[in-house]
Formats: structure tokens, C-alpha cells, sequence
């Protein structure tokens, strides 16, 4: 029962966690750049992962999953990515296309990962976890050769480009897509929404 009252838990914490930070690394995004919000989910995994594979225990397991959902912005850092190089018409199918595809590699690491945890039932699960801390710290190492999308004057901002840089939008991306699909958005932020 214990264990089961901590398998609901501890997920509830990370969501929580999640809930605040997601708005912040979206704004974060905006500001400096896609390609770091997708090196911090990387490096963020790993670091969780490793700490599950060195301290096996309930507390270190909470705070992985603390530091897991405090980084993960590999969402808002994907569709901040579609909309800085699609058109307008082509971003609503590219968004589709890139969650549809996102969708197998998750049930494969989370059937993987589940097996292996299963086969190693009430024994070490350090094996486990190194090898997702390995595979994320690849693809954190990968990220870091990924182009920025984000267009160089936002990167700038207004006083760096000599008066000619945009300002970072006031709302994130995932949060004006929001605004965007509940309607409404072009009269409340002025066609910013609109711009998705």
C-alpha cells in the first residue's frame, strides 16, 4: 500500500513541478533560444537518471523527478522549433506529424524501461538507470550540435540589433497556441496569437 500511495504521489509532485516551470522554460525559449531548452531536458533526464542509479531510495527518487520536470522543455523547445521555420498553414499538420511521431519512441522507452525494472524486480536497478542516463546525456551531446531556429534579431532583442530586433513575445509559444486554439486569441493579444 505504501508503495502504491508513492507511485501517485511522487508523480503528483513532478506535475506540480512541471506546471510551474513549463510557462518559464517556454518564456525562457522565446528569449534565448530553442536549442537550450532541448540541451536542458537532455542533460536534466541524465542528471535524474544518475541519481536514481546512485541513491536508491524514495527521497532521491522524488528529487530526480523533481529535477526531471523542473527541465523538461523538450515540448515547448519542438513546437517553439515548428513555428520558427513553418508557415503559418503548414505549422497546425507539422505539429501533428512531430507528436505522431514522438508517440512510438515514448511507448518504446517506456515499455524498455519497464521491462528491464520488472527483470530486476526487488534487485538493483542501477544497470537500468545508467543506461537512460547514458542514452540522455547522448542525446543532450546531440542537441548541442542542433542549429537555433529562433531568428537571430529575437536572439539580439531591440537594443543589440541597433532598434531594428523584435521584442520577446510577453506569452510563450505553447501558451499563445492555447490562447490561439480556445479562441479569442487575435482580440485578446492584438493578432499576436494570429502569428502561430
Amino acid at each position: 500500500r505504501e508503495a502504491q500511495a508513492l507511485t501517485g504521489y511522487i508523480p503528483c509532485v513532478g506535475l506540480a513541478v512541471n506546471s510551474v516551470c513549463l510557462p518559464l522554460l517556454g518564456y525562457a525559449g522565446d528569449r534565448y533560444g530553442r536549442r537550450p531548452l532541448a540541451t536542458l531536458f537532455f542533460f536534466g533526464l541524465a542528471i535524474a537518471a544518475t541519481i536514481n542509479s546512485v541513491v536508491g531510495s524514495v527521497p532521491a527518487f522524488t528529487a530526480a523527478t523533481v529535477v526531471h520536470q523542473a527541465t523538461s522543455g523538450l515540448t515547448p523547445a519542438l513546437v517553439g522549433m515548428v513555428a520558427d521555420r513553418m508557415t503559418v498553414e503548414e505549422r497546425l499538420p507539422a505539429y501533428l506529424v512531430c507528436f505522431a511521431a514522438a508517440a512510438p519512441t515514448f511507448v518504446l522507452a517506456y515499455l524498455g524501461v519497464t521491462h528491464f525494472v520488472l527483470a530486476a524486480h526487488l534487485h538493483s536497478y542501477e544497470d537500468v538507470w545508467s543506461s537512460l542516463a547514458s542514452v540522455a546525456a547522448m542525446g543532450g551531446l546531440v542537441s548541442l550540435l542542433m542549429p537555433e531556429t529562433l531568428p537571430r534579431l529575437r536572439l539580439l532583442g531591440t537594443h543589440e540589433a541597433g532598434g531594428g530586433g523584435a521584442k520577446p513575445p510577453r506569452l510563450c509559444v505553447p501558451a499563445r497556441l492555447m490562447t490561439w486554439c480556445c479562441g479569442g486569441g487575435r482580440a485578446s493579444l492584438g493578432g499576436e496569437a494570429g502569428a502561430l
